[in-house]
């Protein structure tokens, strides 16, 4: 069976009709500095487009651009696949669908993903191809588990205590009475311990690289979305290493795009998608300022699911 998507196998058949296209992200990303990864910075853009062609309801469109996104990386995010699965299902491409079944399980999407989305998936089920997915699931599972290092995930939960635990105590006298002695004693706590945690990770990154959906794992809504002991980090040389975590493909653009937000880099601020229509002046009024169109993209989403109630089962990170 086909386990990557390979664009001279499959693009023949689709021929990308140029449609406006103008996303947020697509938009923004071409201000980030020429010295970026542009492997990545192509394949961030070609999701932006399949996303808007999914809210159209264009499921060809959208299937072309995750195609050429999935090929064009050696590694693509696994949210990313399953919506491509998605849509060569509605499309009703067999091949590229079970291609990219396959590719999700390697990727530690369980089985029973496919098959609780019934809307899409359920015309499939007695298909041959859909039961040897199945008879092998157990084995996909096994090349999952070979490429996540479990001692990284342990120490990083165990880190993740450790910060919350920090920042739990005694939290009343930072709000409310910042000034007092207990409230320098708080700050002087996590201080220490941001020190600490800071330390071994970057050890750890040394050792087995930036923390990622390929060494770490997915979640339940399809992706890594970082230890909060990561998050909490602000050292201008540990945004760098997260700089180039992005490049290389091991951070989801939303995810860097919110660390910029958390470390007050106001130059990124305007990459950030509005979730809710009471954000979407002040944000677009941020947009403008720098020369950029208002963005539409989360209106057309909200649409979407109110039309569909997204019934297809796609997962958009905002979302989710």
């Amino acid at each position: 069976m086909i386990v990557d998507a390979n664009p001279h196998l499959y693009l023949h058949k689709y021929e990308y009709n140029g449609k406006k296209i103008v996303s947020t992200l697509l938009t923004c990303l071409f201000i980030i500095p020429s010295t970026f990864s542009q492997a990545y910075i192509s394949y961030h853009r070609l999701i932006v487009q399949a996303e808007e062609f999914i809210v159209e309801e264009d499921y060809h469109n959208a299937l072309n651009c995750y195609l050429c996104a999935i090929s064009s990386v050696e590694y693509a995010f696994t949210k990313d696949v399953y919506n491509a699965a998605i849509c060569a299902a509605i499309e009703d491409d067999t091949t590229i669908m079970f291609a990219l079944m396959e590719k999700c399980l390697k990727q530690g999407v369980d089985f029973s993903m496919f098959e609780i989305n019934r809307t899409v998936f359920s015309r499939f089920y007695l298909t041959q191809q859909w039961n040897a997915l199945k008879n092998e699931r157990e084995n996909y599972k096994k090349v999952y588990q070979n490429h996540v290092v479990l001692p990284y995930k342990k120490t990083l939960d165990s880190l993740d205590i450790l910060d919350q635990k920090a920042r739990s105590r005694n939290m009343y006298w930072l709000l409310h009475k910042p000034h007092s002695r207990k409230a320098q004693r708080q700050r002087e706590l996590i201080n220490n311990t941001d020190s600490l945690i800071y330390e071994t990770i970057k050890r750890l990154i040394n050792q087995y690289g930036y923390p990622s959906e390929k060494n770490i794992g997915i979640g339940k809504s399809l992706c890594y979305y970082g230890h909060t002991c990561i998050w909490h980090i602000t050292d201008s040389a540990f945004l760098e290493i997260q700089k180039e975590a992005f490049l290389n493909g091991e951070i989801s653009v939303e995810r860097y795009v919110a660390k910029m937000e958390y470390s007050k880099k106001d130059c990124y601020h305007y990459l950030y998608l509005w979730k809710k229509e009471s954000e979407a002046e002040d944000y677009n009024e941020k947009r403008a300022a720098i020369g950029f169109p208002q963005s539409v993209f989360f209106a057309k989403l909200q649409q979407y699911y109110k039309k569909t109630r997204n019934i297809n089962g796609f997962m958009f990170l905002y979302y989710n």
